[in-house]
Protein backbone atom coordinates (compact mmCIF):
# COMPACT_ATOMS: atom_id res chain seq x y z
CA UNK A 1 0.00 0.00 0.00
CA UNK A 2 1.40 3.33 -1.12
CA UNK A 3 0.70 7.08 0.93
CA UNK A 4 -2.00 7.57 -1.34
CA UNK A 5 -3.89 4.95 -0.95
CA UNK A 6 -3.50 5.24 2.59
CA UNK A 7 -5.04 8.49 2.10
CA UNK A 8 -7.54 8.12 0.20
CA UNK A 9 -9.09 5.22 2.57
CA UNK A 10 -8.53 7.40 5.56
CA UNK A 11 -10.56 10.28 3.62
CA UNK A 12 -13.36 7.75 2.87
CA UNK A 13 -13.22 6.58 6.41
CA UNK A 14 -13.69 9.63 8.38
CA UNK A 15 -16.51 10.65 5.67
CA UNK A 16 -18.34 7.23 7.06
CA UNK A 17 -17.91 8.09 10.45
CA UNK A 18 -19.10 11.55 10.35
CA UNK A 19 -21.97 9.93 8.53
CA UNK A 20 -22.49 7.28 10.81
CA UNK A 21 -22.63 10.22 13.55
CA UNK A 22 -24.97 12.79 11.86
CA UNK A 23 -27.57 9.67 11.46
CA UNK A 24 -27.06 8.58 14.98
CA UNK A 25 -28.10 12.51 15.58
CA UNK A 26 -30.66 12.35 13.36
CA UNK A 27 -32.54 9.03 14.96
CA UNK A 28 -32.25 11.03 18.04
CA UNK A 29 -34.09 13.86 16.60
CA UNK A 30 -36.79 11.82 15.55
CA UNK A 31 -37.19 9.85 18.98
CA UNK A 32 -37.46 13.15 20.78
CA UNK A 33 -39.65 14.50 18.04
CA UNK A 34 -42.10 11.05 19.15
CA UNK A 35 -42.61 12.95 22.85
CA UNK A 36 -43.12 16.12 21.66
CA UNK A 37 -46.64 17.50 22.23
CA UNK A 38 -46.33 20.71 21.45
CA UNK A 39 -44.15 22.72 18.25
CA UNK A 40 -43.17 26.40 18.14
CA UNK A 41 -41.71 27.78 15.09
CA UNK A 42 -38.89 30.86 15.00
CA UNK A 43 -37.81 32.79 12.90
CA UNK A 44 -35.01 35.54 13.37
CA UNK A 45 -37.93 38.51 13.28
CA UNK A 46 -38.37 39.25 17.86
CA UNK A 47 -42.13 38.79 17.57
CA UNK A 48 -42.00 35.41 14.47
CA UNK A 49 -43.15 32.74 17.27
CA UNK A 50 -45.84 30.41 16.26
CA UNK A 51 -46.60 28.00 18.86
CA UNK A 52 -49.14 25.31 18.06
CA UNK A 53 -49.79 25.39 21.63
CA UNK A 54 -51.10 28.61 22.21
CA UNK A 55 -52.39 28.22 25.55
CA UNK A 56 -48.65 26.85 26.77
CA UNK A 57 -50.81 24.08 28.97
CA UNK A 58 -48.45 21.03 27.24
CA UNK A 59 -51.98 19.55 27.29
CA UNK A 60 -53.52 17.46 24.34
CA UNK A 61 -56.72 18.44 23.76
CA UNK A 62 -58.51 16.86 20.70
CA UNK A 63 -58.37 19.47 18.02
CA UNK A 64 -57.27 21.74 15.56
CA UNK A 65 -54.00 22.42 17.83
CA UNK A 66 -53.35 18.72 18.58
CA UNK A 67 -53.58 18.03 14.83
CA UNK A 68 -51.48 20.61 13.35
CA UNK A 69 -48.84 19.39 15.92
CA UNK A 70 -49.04 16.04 15.11
CA UNK A 71 -48.51 16.88 11.04
CA UNK A 72 -46.15 19.07 11.88
CA UNK A 73 -44.01 16.74 13.96
CA UNK A 74 -45.01 14.02 10.86
CA UNK A 75 -43.62 16.07 8.27
CA UNK A 76 -40.47 16.41 10.06
CA UNK A 77 -39.91 12.79 10.76
CA UNK A 78 -40.31 12.13 7.17
CA UNK A 79 -37.46 15.23 6.02
CA UNK A 80 -35.27 13.58 8.42
CA UNK A 81 -36.00 9.44 7.25
CA UNK A 82 -35.31 11.14 3.77
CA UNK A 83 -31.88 12.56 4.78
CA UNK A 84 -31.24 9.16 6.86
CA UNK A 85 -32.04 7.56 3.66
CA UNK A 86 -29.83 9.83 1.28
CA UNK A 87 -26.91 9.50 4.42
CA UNK A 88 -27.40 5.23 4.09
CA UNK A 89 -27.01 5.56 0.13
CA UNK A 90 -24.12 7.66 0.45
CA UNK A 91 -22.12 5.44 3.20
CA UNK A 92 -23.01 2.80 1.15
CA UNK A 93 -20.86 3.98 -1.92
CA UNK A 94 -18.19 4.83 -0.04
Amino acid sequence: MDRKTLEYMEMRSQRAREIVGQIDSLLKSIDAAKKTVSVALYNKLPTGIFVTDPDHKGELPNDFYTELTAIIINVYIDMVLKEIHRLEKEFAEL
